[in-house]
């Protein structure tokens, strides 16, 4: 692991015991972190696409090589530790869902570079074979 910059320390917090940057949300309730629109429980809803958007240009903004956490801060008398489990789960999943389908599109990409590829190579092959 890299050691921490400090230009991203003076716009990022270093979590001293993750040794990672950490991506700071406040929040006035456990909905702000889904799609309002979205009626299905936490465990299978889209993240806010407001919170989508900063999310994007918060990790955009850090190299690849520093670890990130998100930090949710909520006002005291809105806490409660179940509904904060289901929305944890809820952005396990949706993160984990997401990681699943670009891999998908991944592997489609990589086979298909590899048939153009392998058909450049035929059609040279045709070409110095025949010309």
């Amino acid at each position: 692991m890299n050691k921490p910059s400090t230009l991203f320390s003076q716009f990022y917090s270093l979590d001293k015991l993750t040794n990672c940057y950490m991506i700071e949300i406040a929040l006035d309730e456990y909905t702000d972190i889904f799609n309002e629109w979205d009626p299905a429980p936490f465990k299978r809803r889209e993240i806010d696409p407001d919170l989508k958007l900063y999310l994007e240009g918060c990790s955009q903004e850090i190299p690849i090589n520093y670890p990130i956490e998100i930090y949710f801060t909520i006002p005291h008398q809105v806490r409660n530790l179940v509904t904060e489990e289901e929305a944890r789960d809820g952005l396990k999943n949706y993160f984990s869902f997401n990681i699943y389908f670009i891999k998908r599109n991944l592997k489609k990409t990589s086979i298909k570079i590899l048939n153009y590829i392998f058909l450049g190579f035929v059609f040279l092959w045709v070409g110095i074979s025949f010309s």
